[in-house]
């Protein structure tokens, strides 16, 4: 909106934003509202929705302009409305998994100056798939085993590791790593002594255990 007087005029309508409260990483969220003039004077310009996601302590996340420009050429009376939905893709950059906050606004000149919703979404990992899940051992690939200096975690799904551990053949854990979105995770194994030791690699709250033999 270039005028700052009619952005001030736009408001969301009586119901607000409308979008799910629960999604998972990959699915759709639609965003679902009323364009309202409720000022005195027609809007001629183009409108922009924009959205900014926080998490629940308030740090910003991702700004982005999401949909399309609305009213190209047209003209909103006063009392005038019109209806748009919106359709986007839940990702790890826009979102976090676990309570989030949406903020969107219908103006290019920032919340605060026109009707901004503020909601609230939850966002689970994503879901495995019946062929990834069935397959899930064949996709998380070690390599070279035996192994010398280093061996490679290799994560062909596309989800990302809760956790690596590694035990020695007697139960004792000699390495742990947390959440790992890397395809490839490099263990270096100078130091370790020869023998049989148990990796086990959490994915969707799954394990996958292997046994490495380091040489």
């Amino acid at each position: 909106i270039n005028s700052q007087l009619c952005s001030q005029s736009l408001t969301f309508g009586y119901q607000g934003v409308i979008h799910e409260d629960t999604l998972q990483i990959g699915d759709s969220i639609h965003f679902n509202f009323w364009i309202v003039n409720q000022g005195n004077s027609n809007v001629d310009d183009s409108i922009n929705i924009n959205c900014e996601t926080f998490d629940i302590m308030g740090g910003s996340i991702s700004g982005m302009q999401i949909g399309n420009t609305y009213n190209n050429g047209g003209t909103i009376d006063p009392g005038d409305s019109i209806f748009i939905t919106i359709t986007e893709l839940v990702t790890y950059q826009s979102f976090i998994l676990g309570d989030n906050i949406i903020v969107i606004w219908p103006a290019l000149i920032g919340p605060g100056t026109s009707d901004t919703s503020i909601t609230n979404i939850h966002i689970l990992d994503s879901s495995l798939t019946n062929l990834e899940n069935k397959n899930i051992e064949e996709n998380i690939i070690i390599y070279p085993n035996p192994v010398i200096d280093y061996f490679i975690i290799h994560n062909q799904l596309k989800h990302p590791l809760s956790s690596i551990s590694i035990t020695d053949y007697l139960g004792k854990t000699i390495y742990t790593k947390d959440r790992t979105r890397t395809q490839n995770t490099i263990i270096n194994t100078n130091g370790w002594k020869n023998g049989t030791y148990i990796l086990k690699v959490i994915i969707r709250n799954k394990e996958i255990t292997k046994k490495i033999f380091v040489i």
